[in-house]
């Protein structure tokens, strides 16, 4: 038992640091960036940062793949899941995955061609970031519900 709250711990954290890690990208750091006059010297700041954002950012994602796969195997194992829970975590692993897939794109291309600027990577990661943890609010519901836990 309290190696899996450890686990559920780190999964947590790093989850946790991944997606408000693009909310501040999003919504504090780039809006910042782009109220600071062109004609400053911003590139070494701007570089450093990204440097540092993706440093932080793969090391959350190594540790939110490993826990996760840990976590799936718990939960998977026990008798009583139930087809609802395995379908909406099955999900929540593609949505996870396609974040994944992303943020290795974060960096080469910051939006798509011709399309709002809300349409960019950092949005995207941080939109799906968010519908995985609602999903994984609906997962622990689930999950107590086939104990008869919640309410």
């Amino acid at each position: 038992m309290p190696f899996i709250v450890l686990i559920r711990w780190f999964h947590t954290v790093a989850a946790v640091a991944w997606v408000g890690g693009m909310l501040f990208y999003v919504a504090v750091l780039t809006p910042a960036l782009k109220q600071v006059d062109a004609a400053t010297p911003r590139g070494a700041l701007v570089a450093a940062i990204a440097k540092q954002f993706r440093e932080w950012t793969q090391a959350a994602i190594a540790v939110v793949l490993l826990t996760g796969a840990v976590l799936t195997f718990d939960r998977l194992s026990q008798p009583h899941v139930a087809r609802p829970y395995v379908v909406v975590l099955a999900v929540k692993i593609v949505l996870s995955l396609l974040m994944v897939a992303l943020a290795g794109a974060l960096g080469r291309r910051r939006t798509l061609r011709r399309w709002p600027h809300w349409l960019s990577v950092p949005y995207l990661i941080l939109a799906l970031g968010l519908l995985v943890y609602l999903l994984a609010i609906i997962l622990q519901v689930l999950f107590d519900l086939s104990y008869g836990a919640a309410s």
